[in-house]
């Protein structure tokens, strides 16, 4: 009886001790403990950072402007400054033999995933020369469009990303003369432009999250055994 009575007291310690461990949070031996997370994963987004962005271009011109389709380029200044919006400043010049086209516009970028793909819009002006039947013009410049950034692919150390997309271009010169001296007739070129470059930022990347130090196991409390 008294051999009896000392193992039911052992197990009833077990026990407590068992319980006590579970209440001040100490894990299953059998449970798999997490690995810490190093916090930082790059993406083809470049939050809060600025970038220089260059591509080359090819025109599908209006046929209202009696030139060839035209090819050129772009270099423009962003910030990222969320991951959904995007600022950017740039130029462009185009050649569409026999005239061309060279102007300043501002851009808004818009993410709506916080991915790749984003929609634009924004506007500027520009200076069209040796455009056939006109003499040569201002032009107020805006475009609208869509595009994809893909990458991130690593150039001269850096995180760059290639750009594509596609726009639809105004060209509105409301004023301009006629080569005979009249007002124009036909006051809004509507072009077609598709892009393709490099999108490389600049300036100390953001830091990465902290992680924080795992902490130290539970200690587990003995039970007196009376």
């Amino acid at each position: 009886m008294r051999r009896v009575l000392v193992a039911l007291l052992l197990l009833a310690g077990g026990a407590g001790n068992a319980a006590v461990a579970q209440e001040v949070g100490a894990a299953p031996a059998d449970q798999p403990v997490a690995e810490p997370s190093d916090g930082f994963t790059i993406s083809n987004q470049l939050p809060r950072q600025f970038y220089v962005s260059a591509a080359g271009t090819y025109v599908l011109r209006d046929q209202a402007r009696q030139t060839n389709n035209g090819y050129g380029g772009t270099l423009a200044l962003g910030w990222q400054f969320d991951p959904q919006f995007a600022l950017e400043l740039g130029g462009q010049y185009n050649r569409l033999s026999p005239a061309t086209l060279d102007g300043l516009i501002a851009n808004i970028l818009f993410y709506p995933t916080g991915k790749g793909f984003y929609a634009l819009g924004g506007g500027g002006y520009g200076r069209v020369r040796d455009q056939p039947t006109l003499l040569d013009y201002n032009a107020r410049l805006f475009n609208v469009g869509v595009g994809y950034r893909w990458g991130p692919f690593k150039i001269l150390g850096r995180d760059a990303l290639i750009r594509t997309e596609a726009l639809y271009r105004i060209d509105r010169h409301a004023g301009a003369i006629s080569s005979q001296g009249d007002p124009v007739i036909t006051s809004t070129f509507s072009d077609a432009v598709f892009n393709i470059g490099l999108v490389l930022p600049f300036g100390p990347p953001p830091h990465p999250p902290a992680t924080a130090a795992p902490e130290p196991p539970p200690q587990v409390v003995p039970v007196e055994q009376k």
